[in-house]
């Protein structure tokens, strides 16, 4: 079920995940590979969380332009985090312009939010889109992927993907990462 701001902003503020620094975050991997992806481009995260991958970004001399996201208490800690880093409390699904980039990534969001589709209709067309999604559901979840082919099938009409990997992050629990060109 699609949850709150303010459920978003407790879980935030509650959970140690979220103050971890990148590399010790379970999502390291995962992000470490999207770094990879990345070359001077330059980047916004949409729905950044607490700015642990722009943090990331910044440490390995990316051009990170900036993170969104609809939690003020996730852009509070994405500040405190990255007092360097440039973020944005916004509903990214509100009529809002988005300062100019080149790749938009976007980890762990779009299986949260009912309107992903309309989200993925926002990045320009022919810009880069680098995201992540399980394959698990959790009470915040409005959807999971059971399979690669789960994500062609959703995506594919909105954007041309170019290679999923998968990140087992617990015995059952897959993470995919799908380096896309929107179309």
């Amino acid at each position: 079920m699609e949850q709150s701001i303010k459920w978003y902003d407790y879980a935030y503020s509650v959970s140690s995940e979220y103050r971890k620094e990148p590399e010790d975050s379970r999502y390291y991997p995962i992000w470490n590979m999207a770094v990879s992806l990345i070359g001077k481009e330059k980047v916004i995260d949409l729905g950044c969380g607490s700015g642990q991958f722009a943090k990331l970004l910044l440490k390995n001399e990316k051009s990170f332009v900036c993170g969104i996201d609809f939690s003020d208490e996730a852009i509070t800690m994405a500040r405190r985090l990255n007092p360097a880093g440039k973020f944005i409390l916004n509903d990214l699904l509100a009529d809002v312009p988005i300062p100019e980039y080149d790749i938009a990534v976007c980890f762990e969001v779009l299986e949260h939010i009912v309107r992903d589709l309309d989200l993925i209709k926002k990045i320009g067309s022919g810009k880069r889109f680098i995201f992540s999604v399980p394959n698990y559901d959790y009470h915040s979840h409005v959807r999971k992927f059971d399979s690669k082919t789960d994500i062609i099938k959703r995506y594919s009409d909105f954007v041309d993907i170019k290679h999923i990997c998968q990140f087992f992050i617990s015995n059952d629990h897959i993470i995919y990462l799908v380096d896309s060109v929107k179309t």
